[in-house]
C-alpha cells in the first residue's frame, strides 16, 4: 500500500511537480487552502503533508497545530 500525501499548494504548477516527483512511490492528494486541507485531513489519515508556506486563507505553519489534532 502506498504511503498517503497530502499537499497544500495555491499554486497548480508546484503541485503537479511534487505529484510528478512523489507520485511513484506515494499516493498524492492535492488541494488548494488551508481550508480545504482541514476539511480533507477530517475526512482521512495522511502520512505526509506538503505545506506551502502562503496561503490564500493561511499559511502552511499555521496548519500545523490544527493537524495534528485530528
Amino acid at each position: 500500500m502506498k504511503r498517503q500525501v497530502l499537499l497544500v499548494d495555491d499554486d497548480a504548477a508546484i503541485s503537479r511537480l511534487y505529484v510528478r516527483w512523489l507520485g511513484t512511490g506515494y499516493a498524492c492528494t492535492t488541494v488548494e487552502s488551508a481550508g480545504d486541507a482541514l476539511a480533507r485531513l477530517r475526512r482521512g489519515r495522511f502520512d505526509l503533508l506538503v505545506l506551502d508556506y502562503r496561503l490564500p486563507d493561511g499559511s502552511g505553519p499555521d496548519l500545523l497545530a490544527p493537524a495534528r489534532q485530528l
